[in-house]
């Protein structure tokens, strides 16, 4: 499904979907407003950084969540829309989806994060195996 451009986001996901805090919470704002993006989506953990900065945030609409659900509810629309990865069959007018354009379903979605996630994860394996036993 298409993403709704009048969000942005910034925060990071674990296993279970859960939105975990972030820092340089002013500077994201800054650049979201110096953008004309009029939605904000922040994690919830965060919600005591914007007392500090509430003459920044007076015109910016900003949305805490939770979870990963809460996210998907709000950016992604409801209808499919056709890309510049979507041509049209000749004999009609009906868009026919490029079968390399691949859509992220909410699955492909959470396998994604899964994959970054065990991949830093033998990342930092690695570094740790180099420090103990360098290879000089």
């Amino acid at each position: 499904r298409a993403v709704n451009a009048e969000y942005a986001m910034a925060g990071e996901l674990n296993l279970s979907g859960e939105v975990m805090p972030i820092g340089g919470v002013k500077e994201k704002i800054l650049a979201a407003k110096r953008n004309n993006v009029p939605h904000i989506i922040l994690p919830k953990a965060n919600e005591r950084d914007l007392i500090a900065i509430k003459n920044i945030t007076q015109n910016a609409n900003i949305i805490l969540v939770n979870h990963v659900d809460e996210v998907l509810k709000r950016v992604l629309l409801s209808k499919l829309l056709p890309s510049k990865n979507q041509t049209t069959d000749n004999n009609s007018k009906r868009v026919k989806p490029n079968p390399f354009a691949a859509l992220l379903s909410r699955e492909l979605l959470h396998q994604t994060i899964a994959i970054v996630v065990v991949h830093s994860a033998l990342i930092a394996a690695i570094v740790v195996l180099l420090y103990l036993f360098p290879c000089y």
